[in-house]
């Protein structure tokens, strides 16, 4: 704001914000707003999707299921008029697909899970590609508490969580 008037310089000086400097209300010339913002836009189409399937047997709960995202479209644009451009599956940015298969088994206080997560193939730069990667996950549980009767179990539950299982990467 060029030249603004003494109730603008208030308003900002008693607004909160953070100023530069303390000022004179009647000395000052311009105000500046420097606080980022969002002036560009978004495009983005796409869905995501999910199913699971529950079995109950003599062996105990099973459980499978698959979800994930898919992206169809996703530009953007740096400021209002500028072109937009494609940046999906480009580094910093969402890939096309991200999907996750998991399998369960719960028996009484014991369960387990197994889940492969997948990454498609991405741009890190124009003359590099970051290969497509598939990462699995295990779970491991037990409810220990009510079994012992003294209260320090009471509610305890034991769990093993390894993410990446084989370390792979991309």
């Amino acid at each position: 704001i060029l030249d603004p008037t003494p109730e603008q310089v208030t308003a900002l000086l008693t607004s909160g914000l953070p100023v530069n400097t303390p000022s004179n209300a009647a000395l000052v010339t311009y105000i500046q707003d420097g606080r980022r913002q969002n002036l560009g836009g978004t495009i983005l189409q796409g869905f995501d999707f999910g199913v699971r399937q529950v079995w109950e047997t003599q062996a105990g709960r099973f459980t499978a299921g698959v979800s994930g995202s898919y992206l169809t479209e996703l530009e953007t644009s740096v400021a209002p008029g500028a072109p937009f451009t494609n940046v999906r599956n480009t580094i910093n940015n969402p890939l096309k697909l991200r999907a996750r298969g998991s399998l369960g088994w719960s028996r009484g206080d014991f369960s387990a899970g197994l889940a492969v997560n997948h990454s498609p193939a991405y741009d890190e730069s124009p003359a590099l590609e970051i290969d497509s990667y598939t990462t699995v996950d295990l779970y491991l549980g037990a409810d220990l508490g009510e079994r012992s009767g003294n209260g320090f179990l009471n509610g305890l539950k034991l769990s093993l969580n390894v993410s990446n299982l084989f370390d792979e990467s991309p």
